[in-house]
């Protein structure tokens, strides 16, 4: 990985755990009713998607935005690439992409960030 996507990656999750911690603490996790709410793994996917004119970019972010599961994102227009960071199946993120762009979308990367890299972060930031 580069070290411009390293240092992406870095900034992402250290502004995003103060979210995390808060989240953790308002889900119940011992009621299995609300199993599906429980906070799952933390992925950044890196995809390829071609955003060839301002309009598919305008509604690429629109799509992306709306996706609760979202936590941030980064849309290279020049490079034709997408990276989105948060709690995911990766899978699901490029179909529902997919699907609403009606184009072909190439998952060039994840990387699962695990609960001790995020503590790290934030001690450092």
């Amino acid at each position: 990985m580069s070290s411009c996507w390293s240092m992406m990656l870095f900034q992402i999750i250290s502004f995003r755990q103060d979210f995390f911690f808060f989240f953790s603490l308002c889900t119940p996790l011992s009621n299995p009713v609300n199993s599906r709410f429980m906070p799952g793994k933390y992925y950044c996917m890196l995809m390829r998607i071609n955003v060839d004119c301002n309009a598919c970019y305008r509604k690429l972010r629109r799509i992306i935005l709306n996706m609760k599961e979202i936590d941030s994102n980064l849309i290279e227009q020049q490079q034709c690439r997408v990276c989105v960071c948060g709690i995911f199946k990766p899978s699901d993120v490029a179909v529902k992409i997919k699907k609403k762009m009606n184009r072909r979308v190439e998952i060039l990367e994840i990387q699962e960030i695990n609960e001790e890299v995020r503590g790290n972060n934030t001690a450092v930031g």
